[in-house]
């Protein structure tokens, strides 16, 4: 099979960042989002949240985490 990459410029906007991927991921007929994990300080993940954790808790995709 080929395989094809594709780039997109999402601008921020009132969605979380595990939410704006996803919905890219569906407009290009993703099946999988393979993202990097790694883990900030409990205060840090708390104040500003994490996108590992809504990956986790909230993705319509498979989802590859790598640390």
């Amino acid at each position: 099979p080929i395989f094809k990459a594709e780039i997109e410029i999402i601008p921020k906007g009132a969605v979380t960042v595990a939410d704006a991927l996803d919905a890219a991921a569906s407009r290009h007929a993703a099946d999988m989002i393979v993202v990097g994990a790694y883990g900030h300080s409990r205060v840090q993940e708390w104040i500003l949240g994490g996108v590992t954790e809504d990956f986790i808790a909230c993705s319509s995709k498979f989802v590859l985490l790598s640390h």
